[in-house]
């Protein structure tokens, strides 16, 4: 049909940039595409180092697990995209010794790390759910598992946010919102 068509790519936070400016050269408008890239790091780096420094609490993010249960955990690593934002919002990645992005784990693995905070996101692809009834879903699998600190400190949260997943211009709001998380583990010392 002869309609003009851009792929790209998004799987880090560098790969955002790229893509924003193959969409600007695409529309003809690299000058817009450069000046939101700058808005971008300029934002970020206003973040980072509003948490450097500060010794980040141990953070595990999930993004899939067996609805309702504890099994067939997928984390998330160090050098995945959400990994990214995690170290910039002043978290401390618990899957510190992989170099897997999405690795599978078990909850063994989760009570060993025994994490501060925990940010369940598994449910973010569940389509026609109430978000309100999502969260829930989310926290009250870990709410059995007593013996993790972040358990005991009321610290798992369950994460509804198309930010989180879908890495474009909004990526500062992602950011904002998993340093929302830590800021109340920070604000309950």
């Amino acid at each position: 049909l002869g309609i003009r068509s851009l792929e790209v790519k998004v799987g880090s936070l560098a790969d955002i940039y790229s893509m924003i400016g193959d969409i600007g050269d695409a529309i003809g408008d690299a000058r817009r595409a450069e000046s939101l890239n700058g808005e971008i790091r300029s934002h970020l780096e206003d973040l980072r180092a509003q948490s450097r420094g500060r010794g980040g609490p141990t953070v595990l993010m999930v993004v899939g697990r067996t609805p309702g249960l504890l099994t067939n955990l997928i984390g998330v690593g160090p050098s995945a995209y959400l990994g990214e934002l995690l170290e910039i919002a002043g978290g401390s990645n618990v899957l510190t010794e992989t170099t897997i992005a999405y690795p599978h784990i078990s909850l063994e693995t989760v009570v060993r790390r025994n994490p501060d905070i925990i940010l369940d996101m598994s449910m973010m692809g569940e389509a026609g759910s109430d978000p309100g009834t999502q969260e829930g879903g989310l926290t009250q699998p870990w709410l059995a598992q007593h013996e993790l600190n972040a358990v005991l400190n009321g610290m798992v949260f369950g994460l509804m946010s198309e930010t989180l997943v879908t890495p474009g211009p909004r990526v500062a709001d992602a950011v904002e919102l998993i340093r929302a998380r830590i800021r109340q583990k920070e604000n309950r010392r």
